[in-house]
């Protein structure tokens, strides 16, 4: 079982008889920084959240607050109270083993997906929940730890370049969410270079490590179904259903953002059955290098045994044996021996055995 698998099953473990909406204790050790930009046409300020103040959305703009840990429960609450986050809300963000999913309350949205990225360690593919909690002037963003792929959005922001600060929480909802999923595409293309590479070495010379590494590849691929698949639902759900937070426009945006991942969904299925293939080529190749040295060794065999014969016979400890009186015996028997050696290559290499 994988390490992922056993924090989720521990985690669900820790809540057994706990009433719903119920939030875990906080982490003494938490390591927690909320940054805070507010934004609309023509302004931008940025800076750390100051909890001794209190916190209220611009009206004529937008307010982005991303939480980097979600590790302390008396911000989440203190969160969920300025913004009226329900508790099950709450209790889901701090719990971040849950599944890509879409919920609508009265006057939010609140969403749950998976930033995927490679293990700076092992080189292993990880991944981090994301959740979204998005008003009518306001985003929020609480993420597991410091650290994201969101740094253009940031840098688009702070230029005024394109349309994101003349729009709504929406556009940037949007934006964040569309470079979640573009974020697969730079992982799937790294897979596919370490997945074309290995097929070159299993055509030119299979090895016991490619084979692990088959089955490393086939777990990673398997890994980003896992979360692209729901991922893919969400976004289907959200363009079925109508809500007063995303505008018509927005909504335009969020189909592209559904092909952009139907793709994704795509390139995995065809990674899976390329792997797959390579698994049936490794086989094979290991089946005729198997069967080479079989056919190698049966060839030898096969020419001991006529030999083996001839030793045999004059093996024998009788006492009347005509032939070993002869001078020449000796000579005449290994002459025979080459000669036997030469009919059998020849026959082989005229039956194509060789």
């Amino acid at each position: 079982m994988s390490n992922l698998h056993k924090k989720q099953l521990k985690n669900r473990k820790n809540k057994v008889g706990l009433p719903p909406g119920t939030l875990p204790e906080s982490s003494q050790n938490a390591d927690v920084r909320v940054n805070i930009i507010q934004y609309n046409t023509n302004t931008y300020s940025e800076e750390d959240l100051n909890l001794n103040n209190p916190l209220n959305a611009p009206v004529d703009g937008v307010t982005w607050i991303n939480l980097d840990g979600v590790t302390d429960t008396n911000l989440l609450k203190w969160l969920g109270k300025e913004f009226k986050i329900h508790n099950l809300v709450l209790e889901d963000i701090a719990s971040p083993d849950q599944r890509p999913k879409i919920d609508e309350y009265n006057d939010l949205i609140f969403s749950t997906w998976r930033m995927i990225y490679f293990n700076q360690v092992d080189g292993s593919l990880d991944s981090e929940q994301i959740s979204f909690v998005l008003g009518k002037n306001y985003l929020i963003t609480f993420q597991e730890k410091e650290g994201d792929i969101f740094n253009s959005n940031r840098e688009r922001l702070r230029s005024g370049r394109g349309r994101l600060r003349s729009s709504g929480p929406d556009y940037l909802f949007y934006t964040l969410i569309d470079t979640i999923v573009d974020h697969y595409f730079a992982i799937l293309e790294n897979l596919g270079e370490k997945i074309d590479t290995l097929e070159v070495q299993l055509i030119e010379n299979p090895k016991e490590e490619h084979l692990k590494l088959l089955y490393k590849y086939k777990n990673e691929t398997m890994y980003l179904k896992k979360w692209a698949w729901p991922t893919r639902e969400i976004l289907n759900k959200l363009l079925r259903d109508e809500n007063q937070l995303i505008s018509p426009e927005t909504e335009m945006y969020f189909k592209d953002v559904y092909d952009h991942c139907q793709r994704v969904m795509d390139t995995i299925e065809s990674y899976r059955d390329l792997l797959a293939s390579m698994m049936d080529l490794y086989l094979n190749s290991v089946s005729n290098r198997l069967n080479q040295v079989m056919k190698v060794l049966t060839v030898i065999s096969t020419i001991f045994i006529p030999l083996t014969f001839l030793t045999g016979i004059y093996g024998m400890n009788f006492q009347y044996m005509p032939e070993l009186a002869y001078a020449y015996s000796y000579p005449i028997l290994i002459a025979t021996m080459f000669l036997v050696i030469g009919i059998q290559f020849y026959f082989f290499k005229k039956r194509g055995w060789l």
